[in-house]
C-alpha cells in the first residue's frame, strides 16, 4: 500500500471517529455549553498561571483540533513506526476530538447529566422509596438490600478488579483469550471507560503520584514539570483541589487523550483492543439493562409468596429494579473518584515518588472492596490484594473465585513468609 494510500485511510478512520464531536457543534452546543466553559477555564487558567497559561490552553485546543490529527494521519506513512503504535496514535487522536463535546470545561454537559440529572433522579427515587417502604415486607426489604448489595459489588469489581488490579497493574493472568474479553466487558460495564483509555490515566497517576504529571491529583497539575521551566501550575485554585481530583480533572483537556506510550503493552499483546476501544460506550448501557432484567427476575421469584400482593405487579417491581441498579451505579462511581480525591487528602505530607499523598481508609472497607487500603496498595502496586487477614477486600474474593474456577492464573500474592514479617 502507497504512503498516500495508508494517509487516506487514516483521515477517513480518524473522521469517521471523531464524527459525534463534529456532529455536537452545532449553534445551541456552542452558545449554552462550549463558550461558557472555555470562558470559565480560561478565567481559571488566569487565575492559576496568568496570562501565559490562557495562551497555552488556546494554543493546546488548536494543537489537538488540527497538529496532532495531522501528525497522526502522516504517521500512517512512516513505516519505520510499528503498525499498532500508528493505529494506536490514530485512536488517540481521533478519541480525543469528542471529549471536547461532552467534557470539556467545568460547565460542559457531562455536569448537568453526571450531578444535576443524577441528583434529580436520587431525589425522585428517595421520595418513592420513602411511599414504598411502609408497604413492604420484611422479605422484601430484604430481598431489595440483598440485590443493591450484589449489583453494588459486581460494578464495584469491574473497576477495582478488573480495570485496576488486572488491566492496570497485572495482578493476575487470564487462562484463556476469552476469558481476556470477557474480562474487558465487564471493566467496560463500569461506565469509565474502555481499558487502554482507564489503564494509561492509572499508570500516569502511578509514575506521578501527587506531582506535576499526575491526572487527578488534589495537589498538583496533570501536566509533567520541565527541567529548568517555570513550576506548572495546578489548573484549580487552591481550595478546590478536592473538587478537580473527584470530578473535574476528567473536563480538563490535558487528560484528554489516553496516551499510547502507557499502554503499548496491552494493545501489542491484545491487538483487538485497539478497537474495543471504540464500543466501550456502549457496554454500560447494554450491561445496565442485563443487570436490571436479571434482578427484576429475581426479585419476581423471591417475592411470588409475598403478602404485599400490590407489589406483585410487573411494572412496580421493573422499577424498583432500575431503581436499584441505577443507585448502585452511582455509588460506585462516587466511590471510585473518592479514591482520587478523598485518598489523597493526606495531610502528613508527600511520602516520597510512589506514596504522594496516599492514605488507608478502612471506614471505606464495605464500599471500595479492597482500594480502601490505598496507601498500602502505593506501596506494592503489583499484588493481588493488600489486605492482611483482619482487613476486607471482597474483590479478592471474586479472584479466588474466578482462580480456583481456573478462569484466572498466576495470582500474584504475598508469601507467608512476607506476611508473617508485615504483621
Amino acid at each position: 500500500m502507497e504512503a498516500s494510500t495508508r494517509c487516506a485511510v487514516g483521515a477517513l478512520a480518524l473522521a469517521y471517529i471523531a464524527t459525534p464531536a463534529l456532529r455536537a457543534f452545532r449553534v445551541g452546543y456552542l452558545t449554552d455549553f462550549f463558550a461558557p466553559s472555555l470562558a470559565a477555564v480560561l478565567m481559571l487558567r488566569y487565575w492559576s498561571g496568568g496570562r501565559k497559561e490562557v495562551v497555552r490552553e488556546l494554543r493546546g485546543i488548536a494543537t489537538d483540533w488540527t497538529v496532532t490529527p495531522l501528525r497522526a494521519v502522516v504517521g500512517c506513512a512512516d513505516l519505520t513506526v510499528p503498525l499498532l503504535d500508528r493505529v494506536a496514535r490514530l485512536l488517540s487522536a481521533a478519541l480525543t476530538l469528542p471529549k471536547y463535546a461532552v467534557s470539556y470545561g467545568p460547565l460542559c454537559p457531562i455536569l448537568y447529566t453526571r450531578w444535576g440529572d443524577v441528583a434529580s433522579e436520587v431525589g425522585f427515587i428517595a421520595t418513592r422509596s420513602f411511599a414504598v417502604s411502609t408497604q413492604l415486607s420484611p422479605l422484601a426489604i430484604a430481598v431489595w438490600v440483598a440485590c443493591f448489595v450484589a449489583v453494588l459489588r459486581i460494578y464495584v469489581a469491574s473497576i477495582e478488579l478488573v480495570q485496576h488490579r488486572f488491566w492496570s497493574h497485572g495482578c493476575f493472568e487470564p487462562a484463556s483469550r476469552p476469558v481476556a474479553w470477557l474480562l474487558w466487558v465487564w471493566g467496560a460495564a463500569g461506565g469509565q471507560g474502555g481499558a487502554l483509555t482507564w489503564v494509561a490515566i492509572h499508570r500516569r497517576h502511578h509514575r506521578f503520584t501527587d506531582a506535576p504529571g499526575d491526572p487527578h491529583s488534589p495537589h498538583a497539575p496533570p501536566r509533567e514539570a520541565c527541567a529548568g521551566a517555570t513550576p506548572v501550575a495546578h489548573p484549580y485554585p487552591r481550595g478546590c483541589g478536592l473538587a478537580y481530583a473527584h470530578f473535574f480533572w476528567m473536563t480538563d483537556r490535558d487528560n484528554f487523550a489516553f496516551q499510547p506510550q502507557y499502554v503499548g503493552d496491552l494493545y501489542r499483546s491484545m491487538p483487538e483492543l485497539l478497537l474495543l476501544e471504540l464500543l466501550s460506550g456502549r457496554v454500560g448501557p447494554l450491561w445496565s439493562r442485563g443487570a436490571e432484567e436479571i434482578v427484576f427476575r429475581l426479585a419476581t421469584a423471591c417475592l411470588a409468596h409475598d403478602p404485599f400482593e400490590s407489589w406483585h405487579h410487573p411494572a412496580a417491581l421493573r422499577a424498583l429494579a432500575s431503581d436499584v441498579c441505577f443507585l448502585a451505579f452511582e455509588v460506585m462511581t462516587q466511590g471510585s473518584w473518592a479514591v482520587n480525591s478523598v485518598l489523597h487528602m493526606s495531610a502528613a505530607g508527600h511520602g516520597g515518588a510512589a506514596l504522594g499523598r496516599s492514605v488507608d481508609a478502612p471506614w471505606l472497607a464495605h464500599w471500595l472492596g479492597g482500594g480502601h487500603i490505598h496507601r498500602s496498595h502505593h506501596a506494592e502496586p503489583k499484588l493481588a490484594t493488600v489486605a492482611a487477614a483482619e482487613q476486607t477486600d471482597f474483590c479478592d474474593h471474586f479472584t479466588r473465585a474466578m482462580e480456583r474456577a481456573g478462569l484466572v492464573r498466576r495470582v500474584r500474592r504475598r508469601s507467608t513468609e512476607e506476611e508473617v514479617k508485615k504483621d
